[in-house]
C-alpha cells in the first residue's frame, strides 16, 4: 500500500528531538553576556570601574582581564597621556595630571588603551631616547569617573623597557 500526500509516513525514530548543541548554547552565552555588559556601560559604576582598570592593565588578575578583552573597547572614554623625565616619584593631584615641576617631553589625548603607548614597538623608539627613565601617566575618564595611573618606564637591555605601574587611583562619584 503507498502513502498518499495526506499521510503521514513514519521517519527515522530521532526525528523531532535535536540533541542539544552545547557549543552554539555556549557561543550563543557569551554574545549574550557581551551586549549585557556592554548595555550596563552607561548606569553600571562596577562595570565603569573595571572597563578604566583594563584601560590602564590595572585589573586584579590576568584571567579578569583576559576575559574583559571579549568586550568591545569604548570610543567614548577620554583618555590623556603625559610623558616625562622626571626622575623619581609619581604624584597625582585630583584632576591635574601632572605637578608643574615635570618635564614634560610629550602630552596628548589618546583614542583608547593610552598605556599602548609604551606597549607597541613602534613607540618604543620615539618615546624611549635619551633618558635611561621616564613616567608616563595616564588619565581616563567617563561619565564622572576617573582613573589616573602613573607607570616608570626604564630601559631594559638590548632595546627593551621594563614598565611598572606605580599608582593608580579611581575617583569620582
Amino acid at each position: 500500500m503507498r502513502a498518499t500526500a495526506f499521510e503521514k509516513t513514519p521517519g527515522p525514530p530521532s526525528a523531532g528531538k535535536r540533541p542539544i548543541d552545547f557549543a552554539t548554547a555556549g557561543f550563543v552565552l557569551v554574545l549574550l553576556t557581551i551586549g549585557g555588559w556592554t548595555a550596563a556601560m552607561p548606569i553600571s559604576r562596577s562595570v565603569q570601574d573595571k572597563a578604566l582598570e583594563r584601560f590602564h592593565l590595572a585589573s586584579r588578575s590576568f584571567t579578569e582581564w583576559a576575559m574583559l578583552q571579549s568586550v568591545p573597547a569604548m570610543y567614548n572614554f577620554a583618555n590623556h597621556y603625559c610623558w616625562s623625565s622626571r626622575p623619581h616619584g609619581c604624584e597625582t593631584s585630583g584632576s591635574a595630571m601632572v605637578p608643574r615641576a615635570w618635564r614634560v617631553e610629550e602630552t596628548a589625548a589618546v583614542n583608547h588603551f593610552p598605556v599602548r603607548l609604551v606597549t607597541f614597538a613602534d613607540n618604543r623608539v620615539r618615546l624611549l631616547r635619551g633618558a635611561e627613565e621616564y613616567r608616563l601617566v595616564v588619565r581616563s575618564e567617563y561619565r564622572g569617573r576617573s582613573m589616573t595611573s602613573c607607570f616608570e618606564v626604564r630601559a631594559g637591555g638590548e632595546g627593551s623597557y621594563v614598565l611598572r605601574r606605580q599608582l593608580s587611583t579611581l575617583e569620582g562619584d
